[in-house]
């Protein structure tokens, strides 16, 4: 399904938003960057409105190098 995502994106030349319940966003994280290609886009907007909101973008090859802790936080998924 990950793959999938990735090739509509493409395709339609469209952004694939879509969130987790929070406490599954470190596996859905690590399968993302395992399941993606390098160059992608992934947005990661999380803890959004809050003091510690985060939002990043960069592509799957910088996000390999250190995946954030987003375990029980809100977060949009977002693949470019």
């Amino acid at each position: 399904k990950i793959r999938l995502l990735e090739k509509d994106a493409s395709l339609r030349n469209q952004t694939q938003i879509f969130i987790e319940t929070p406490y599954r966003n470190n596996p859905l994280l690590k399968d993302l960057s395992e399941n993606l290609s390098p160059s992608v886009q992934l947005c990661i907007a999380s803890q959004l409105t809050l003091p510690d909101e985060y939002i990043l973008t960069q592509s799957i090859s910088s996000w390999k190098k250190k995946l954030p802790d987003l375990n029980k936080k809100p977060t949009v998924f977002l693949i470019l």
